[in-house]
């Protein structure tokens, strides 16, 4: 029962890194906890008496955004030259320096010979001592465990094809790039026993979406049984270099800066909602849109810098990670048993809560019964949660999940009390914390230890090593309760956006009617629940 995992644009593949991060180190901890079934997102291979383990992962991102793990750039003495074809004239042929690989990258390769002679010098060091937060350059720099299938598109070059609406993926259908892409992918199913899940990733705010439109079709036509989850990122700047033309939103390039960063903004909810609108005929199971501008506010980690996307993409990562556990526990339900109940039919749009670390259990009151207190909606209101979705949650919503990850194993039963029976049957505790891999971010305050505690603090210099955590994800419930179908929706009934995305792409306004139609429909109809239902604004 394996999973494929999908990751589609630069962001995407930030919280990919992340979270393959934590599989590595959960996969470090198997001779402690045997529960989690690791095969079912890693394919292992035997050469020369050497285990290999590789992610069942198609990542797919611009050309040269790999960084120091793209393919190795030919030396001056390796070079051909150039083709002069007609041309008469002198040639100059400037060639890029390789790109130096991380220290972080170069400490893993060391740390990996070390073993191999049994040596003791130290290899990995500290968060702190590598400074993330300034050195990240890509994804790749902070990427703990090999790379396997990954696809540049060949036509987009990073930092300066521009790539910034769905209809650019769209356009690798029928060219060599889909091919290339499916391959990859059917290569990866062709290492299953049975493909069980596909969880895909992916930049929702520019062509990236296309580009998971195209291959959500191929899993819904070669992998019809499968569960299908899809997490829709989109961080908090786009790239200069994926932002439109502006004078294709009828302003002069000299327009206000405030007023073209709004049609910016207007650019990504658009291609959002034509990825939204036409993924719902992908069989999906669970869509959870994960925007850093809606998310909101951190109390424990405070120093998180939303803009830089080494630091953003690991919140959705961990969740991602906490989220699906139930689909890598051993004796559960079958993953797709397990997708197919987090949504009604037709209703994949989801809402994601998670609260990094978990704050401990309060005292009793006098005259409650034990763990009485101990309730989600509290620690909402401590402000440990982090809505990363900007969806409004319904209280009795049966269609919730609620994945614990804690030494206290009793408190899921405190946690998931008042919640419906077909809710309580999702829900899942573990035994152990998540551990915390080296680059995660220590953006954490002062207050949490190094176990994630709230109470004791840690020493200056001190590392976060685990948390407990808990994650909620839940169907959308209550008209018009999500943030991001609001968003969308608002942006689709700009007059300004019809003729501009006729004159780009040859898009007619029926055609725009019909995605604000299915966004509207899903706003409206969230879950069979009404506007007069209790509700909790987390």
């Amino acid at each position: 029962m394996e999973v494929l995992t999908l990751q589609l644009g630069h962001f995407a593949n930030h919280v990919g890194a992340h979270f393959w991060n934590f599989q590595d180190e959960a996969a470090a901890q198997e001779s402690e906890d045997s529960s989690i079934d690791h095969a079912r997102l890693f394919h292992y291979s035997e050469a020369a008496k050497a285990v290999t383990w590789r992610p069942r992962l198609v990542a797919v991102d611009k050309q040269g955004a790999l960084g120091g793990a793209g393919p190795a750039i030919e030396t001056q003495a390796e070079a051909k030259e150039p083709d002069e074809g007609m041309w008469l004239g002198k040639l100059e042929v400037l060639r890029a320096a390789p790109v130096v690989k991380h220290a972080f990258q170069e400490d893993l390769e060391d740390e990996e010979m070390e073993e191999e002679v049994e040596s003791e010098r130290r290899g990995v060091k500290t968060w702190a001592e590598y400074d993330f937060r300034n050195t990240v350059r890509t994804w790749t720099d902070f990427l703990k465990v090999q790379l396997g299938s990954v696809y540049e598109l060949p036509r987009v070059q990073h930092g300066i094809s521009p790539f910034p609406f769905f209809f650019e993926g769209l356009e690798v259908q029928g060219r060599e790039e889909e091919e290339s892409i499916l391959d990859l992918a059917r290569r990866q199913t062709e290492l299953c026993d049975q493909a069980e899940v596909v969880q895909a990733v992916y930049d929702m705010q520019d062509g990236f979406g296309g580009v998971a439109d195209v291959v959500m079709r191929w899993a819904r036509e070669e992998l019809p049984k499968t569960g299908k989850f899809l997490m829709a990122v989109l961080p908090e700047e786009v790239p200069a270099t994926d932002r439109p033309d502006p004078e294709m939103w009828g302003m002069s390039p000299q327009a206000d800066v405030s007023t073209l960063a709004l049609d910016y903004e207007a650019s990504s909810w658009l291609s959002a909602a034509f990825s939204f609108a036409r993924l719902q005929d992908c069989d999906i199971h669970a869509w959870v849109p994960t925007p850093v501008p809606l998310w909101s506010a951190s109390s424990s980690m405070p120093q998180l810098e939303r803009r830089n996307f080494y630091e953003a993409s690991a919140l959705p990562a961990a969740a991602l990670d906490n989220a699906l556990l139930p689909c890598r526990i051993r004796g559960l339900a079958r993953p797709s048993q397990f997708l197919s109940q987090l949504a009604p039919s037709h209703r994949p749009c989801c809402g994601l809560l998670q609260a990094l670390p978990l704050p401990a259990a309060p005292p009793p009151v006098l005259g409650q019964a034990p763990g009485g207190n101990d309730t989600l909606e509290a620690i909402f209101e401590a402000g440990a949660f982090v809505d990363l979705t900007g969806m409004k949650v319904m209280p009795l919503n049966p269609y919730t999940s609620v994945v614990l990850r804690s030494p206290e194993q009793r408190r899921l039963l405190n946690l998931t009390r008042t919640l419906p029976p077909l809710a309580r049957k999702q829900s899942l505790v573990h035994h152990q914390p998540l551990i915390l891999p080296v680059p995660f971010p220590q953006v954490f305050a002062s207050s949490v230890s190094s176990d994630g505690s709230l109470e004791k603090g840690r020493d200056p210099g001190q590392e976060v090593e685990s948390c407990p955590m808990v994650t909620r994800l839940h169907a959308a419930m209550g008209a018009g309760k999500c943030e991001a179908l609001q968003r969308m929706s608002a942006v689709l009934k700009r007059t300004s956006v019809f003729a501009a995305m006729r004159q780009r792409y040859g898009v007619e306004a029926d055609e725009i009617r019909e995605v604000l139609e299915v966004v509207t429909d899903h706003m409206e109809c969230a879950a069979d629940s009404s506007d007069d239902d209790d509700d909790i604004s987390e």
